[in-house]
């Protein structure tokens, strides 16, 4: 729980301070933790029956049940972050999936993209990579540790997983979606752990009558595309203005524009 940046944390429904507590440590429990993270704006948890309904799949994937209510989870986030008087963050859930199935709250430490990032878009690379399981949101610290060692060498802000096939699956920590002409392409669902936001992303661009291709794109196809965005909790429809340093005018384009237009209206009607 090294990220927590709260006060208080919730252990098993009871609030209890951080400071007297260590917690469920990720990095001795790779495989066993499951986790979610959920995105609070001026004091509201955004797409929380989402996040249950994953958590739920996420246990399924694993050949486990899920014991943790709708309620609990639901009641838990409210009260951490009125305990921590803290309005505008993400809650980390961390749940252990077996037999007894221990699970924490606590406020974690985010890092928001800026007005500014989103006028000029990000800057990522690709790895040959590929995700376990990809269905479920398990904690893998191995996997954590390679793809950031890739975006500080290189200082990228994200990296895609490129499969043994040539595919671009998804990236490290979201979805990535690419724009030719007037579809947008992203990974069929057996390869990726779709995210929340990715959801909502397809929603509004049926809500625009944007087409949507669930169609994998090569690696080698990088320099064939009009422009991509990635979809994440932290941050939410993000542009991207080059892929292996290879420019895309993503932030000029018009089905981004778009969508991200849409994707805010969504999120003003849920605040």
């Amino acid at each position: 729980m090294i990220d927590n940046v709260g006060k208080f944390i919730t252990h098993n429904s009871k609030i209890e301070e951080a400071v007297s507590f260590s917690g469920l440590k990720s990095e001795e429990m790779d495989s066993k933790l499951i986790y979610e993270v959920i995105r609070v704006i001026d004091g509201v948890p955004l797409f929380m029956q989402d996040h249950f309904d994953r958590l739920k799949s996420s246990f399924e994937s694993v050949n486990k049940i899920l014991m943790l209510s709708m309620d609990d989870f639901s009641n838990g986030v409210y009260n951490l972050i009125s305990t921590n008087k803290n309005y505008n963050c993400n809650v980390m859930l961390q749940i252990i999936a077996d037999d007894v199935q221990e699970w924490d709250l606590y406020v974690r430490e985010s890092h928001y993209p800026t007005a500014k990032t989103y006028e000029i878009g990000i800057k990522i690379g690709t790895i040959e990579l590929e995700r376990e399981n990809p269905e479920a949101k398990v904690w893998n610290s191995e996997y954590k540790n390679i793809v950031n060692q890739k975006m500080k060498e290189d200082n990228y802000y994200e990296v895609l997983l490129v499969n043994r096939d040539g595919f671009i699956t998804e990236g490290s920590r979201s979805n990535v979606f690419f724009i030719k002409g007037n579809k947008v392409y992203t990974s069929p669902l057996k390869y990726v752990l779709r995210g929340i936001i990715s959801v909502y992303a397809v929603k509004c661009c049926e809500n625009e009558g944007i087409e949507v291709v669930n169609e994998l794109v090569s690696s080698e196809e990088i320099s064939t595309i009009d422009a991509a965005f990635i979809t994440g909790t932290s941050v939410n429809i993000l542009p991207i203005a080059s892929i292996n340093n290879i420019v895309l005018r993503s932030t000029q384009n018009h089905v981004i524009k778009r969508i991200m237009k849409s994707f805010e209206s969504l999120i003003s009607e849920q605040c």
